[in-house]
């Protein structure tokens, strides 16, 4: 006849369930166990002929062919949900499937001609994306939908990749003109509407490397010129230092 009455191990194994839930509760707060969410593989985005792809632990997820591809040195730009290629063009897919949202071509409009620029580089600063050109321009985009909504160039003159403030609303460059002399001009625009806010000009011996981007440190704005850092102050260009 069978006992009616538990075993002693199995009567003690909520208690031993308790402490052991405990033991675990109190490695936890001292560090000695540390709980990790298990590792999500890594996703690499490529660009390669004219096709993107998209890999994640060894495996395809998607690929995409451009249109058109009119440079030699393409680069992307990794936003949010959104995937940027300035491959000539501008091109927006969706990070997650590749679809292609938006396709944009730079018009270069002179009295004389009208002809396409290339896409050369891309910038991003507090939801705003940015272009810069093999014609020396700087562009402004609407990343939802590719609209241009302004254009920055000084006539015959090399520009240097952006430079932001902190918050994002001033955005700097250098250009410059060679004229037996490099003539550089240091100028802050308002990213709303490219408004010139203020505008400095410097002439030194000629320098032909490429145009460096400014620096912005808290209230000043450090700007490689050939040999010398011209130091300004962000909010009115004045200069404070060589």
């Amino acid at each position: 006849m069978k006992s009616t009455h538990d075993h002693p191990i199995r009567r003690q194994r909520p208690v031993l369930w308790l402490l052991l839930f405990l033991l675990l509760l109190a490695a936890v707060s001292a560090g000695l166990l540390v709980l990790r969410p298990a590792a999500h593989p890594m996703r690499h985005y490529l660009l390669t002929g004219q096709s993107v792809f998209a890999f994640e632990g060894g495996r395809t997820l998607w690929h995409h062919s451009l249109p058109t591809f009119k440079t030699s040195l393409p680069t992307m730009l990794l936003v949010e949900e959104h995937l940027y290629v300035a491959a000539g063009s501008i091109y927006a897919l969706d990070k997650e499937t590749g679809r292609q949202l938006w396709q944009r071509q730079i018009p270069l409009v002179t009295a004389l001609f009208t002809q396409e620029q290339l896409a050369t580089s891309l910038f991003w600063k507090e939801g705003h994306l940015y272009v810069e050109t093999d014609a020396q321009r700087l562009l402004r985009l609407d990343p939802q939908t590719g609209t241009i909504l302004w254009e920055y160039a000084e006539a015959e003159a090399e520009i240097s990749p952006p430079a932001f403030s902190e918050r994002g609303d001033v955005i700097y460059v250098v250009t410059r003109q060679q004229i037996g002399t490099s003539a550089y001009e240091v100028t802050a625009l308002s990213v709303k509407k490219c408004l010139l806010l203020w505008q400095q000009r410097f002439v030194l011996p000629a320098h032909w490397d490429h145009v460096q981007a400014p620096i912005v440190q808290e209230e000043l704005l450090l700007v490689p010129l050939g040999d010398v850092v011209m130091v300004l102050r962000t909010t009115d260009g004045h200069r404070l230092a060589t």
